[in-house]
Formats: C-alpha cells, sequence, structure tokens
C-alpha cells in the first residue's frame, strides 16, 4: 500500500507538475493578450485626449452642429497654367482649311524648274500640241488664273458664312458653284 501511495504521489505530482506546466504557457499568452488591450486602450484615450473639444458656448450660440475638421491634408497639386490662343474649330474653320491647301498645291505650278522650261518652251511645245501637252507658259498662265479664282471662292465661302438671310447664302452659293465649275473647265477654254 504504501507503494501504491507513493506512485500515486509521484503520478499525481507529475501531472500537477504537468498541468502547471501548460498552464504557465496559457497564462503568459493571456497575459499577453491582456497587456496589448490595455496598450491599445491608452492609445485610444491618448487620440481622444489631443483631438480639441468643441466649445460647448459656441456649440449652445450656433444653432447648426459643429463642423467636425478634416485631418490636415496635403496642398492640392496645381497644374501649370495654358493659354488657350484658338477657339472651336467650326465648318467654316474647316472649309478655310480645306482651300488654303488647294490655292498653295496650285502655287506650287506657278513655279517652273529649269529642266521643264527647257522641255517644254513655247517654241517647241506649239508644234508637238498634236501629241498632248503645253508649254510652261501655258500651264503657269492656267495655274495663275486658277489661284485667283480658288481665292475667290475663299472670299465667297466666308461671305456664305457670314451671311444673314437664307437668300443671301443661296446666291452666294451659287456664285461659287459657278466658279468652281470655271475653274474645273479652265485649262478646256484657255486652249
Amino acid at each position: 500500500m504504501k507503494f501504491r501511495a507513493a506512485v500515486s504521489a509521484v503520478v499525481l505530482s507529475s501531472a500537477v507538475a504537468a498541468q502547471a506546466a501548460e498552464e504557465t504557457p496559457k497564462s503568459g499568452a493571456r497575459e499577453a493578450l491582456k497587456a496589448r488591450v490595455a496598450e491599445d486602450a491608452r492609445k485610444a484615450e491618448a487620440k481622444k485626449t489631443t483631438a480639441p473639444a468643441p466649445a460647448p458656448a459656441a456649440a449652445a450660440k450656433s444653432e447648426t452642429p459643429p463642423a467636425v475638421k478634416a485631418p490636415a491634408a496635403e496642398a492640392p497639386t496645381v497644374l501649370p497654367k495654358m493659354e488657350v490662343k484658338k477657339g472651336r474649330i467650326t465648318v467654316l474653320d474647316q472649309q478655310l482649311a480645306l482651300q488654303e491647301q488647294e490655292i498653295a498645291r496650285e502655287k506650287k505650278n506657278l513655279k517652273s524648274s529649269e529642266l521643264d522650261n527647257a522641255l517644254n518652251d513655247a517654241k517647241i511645245a506649239r508644234p508637238l500640241a498634236i501629241f498632248g501637252g503645253d508649254s510652261t507658259q501655258f500651264r503657269k498662265g492656267v495655274a495663275s488664273e486658277r489661284v485667283e479664282l480658288m481665292e475667290a471662292e475663299k472670299d465667297i465661302i466666308e461671305a456664305i458664312a457670314h451671311a444673314k438671310t437664307k437668300e443671301e447664302k443661296a446666291a452666294l452659293q451659287k456664285q461659287l458653284d459657278e466658279l468652281k465649275a470655271m475653274r474645273r473647265e479652265l485649262d478646256k477654254s484657255m486652249r
């Protein structure tokens, strides 16, 4: 019996020791959790005390609730200033730009190269006209006439844009169509 009591005492003491060993880590983890909770509570209280409390007198005077201040934000980013030099692009602007391109293209035909002058001289081009082609001077004349007609068309396009009545616009459009037809038929009429 004494032996049993001794064995049971050893087993009991080892069980108590094991239980104590198990409780120690658990109690240590619990202690750590309690410490973290306490620390978080202290931080929350510190935040509350640093935030300015609204003045009760100011709140009593104003009927609206006190404004909540937003946290201080960074200064807004400012883009560099741009200057707008041109307004909207209108249909008139597009038509005028197209007319300007055609005029510039036709103005290139006003100048002839040395080679063109040598090959298409008026003395040589007249007898050889039966094979087709024109002299340099003839092409320069036609190109200058076309440029003049295109500039007149440009003026009429501007006048159409600024015309106030439908009758004015119709009359100007008729003139514009006649000028365009004349320009297309210019080669045939100059022969």
